[in-house]
């Protein structure tokens, strides 16, 4: 048995679950805008997100879906690589 990961594999994986984590996002900021807000804020200390709050569209939530899946699968990508170059015998 190997212990060599497949980065594209896991670039994919991550790539994916970081874009339905956006997408989720986004429709409950169209739902309930304020609760959203709120959660942001607990989440960036300091930072009031309902001052820097805009409207949002389905283009820009389509090109945000594309850019945090490239973020992901890039990240997953590179973890694959440094773990495998890591982990050799």
């Amino acid at each position: 048995m190997t212990d060599k990961l497949m980065p594209w594999k896991i670039g994919l994986t991550l790539g994916l679950v970081f874009a339905m984590t956006s997408l989720i996002c986004a429709i409950l900021f169209v739902i309930m805008p304020e609760s959203i807000l709120n959660l942001g804020n607990n989440i960036f200390h300091g930072l009031d997100l309902t001052k820097i709050a805009k409207d949002t569209s389905w283009n820009s939530v389509a090109i945000g879906l594309v850019e945090i899946f490239m973020i992901g699968f890039v990240g997953g990508w590179l973890f694959g690589v440094i773990y495998n170059s890591i982990n050799k015998k």
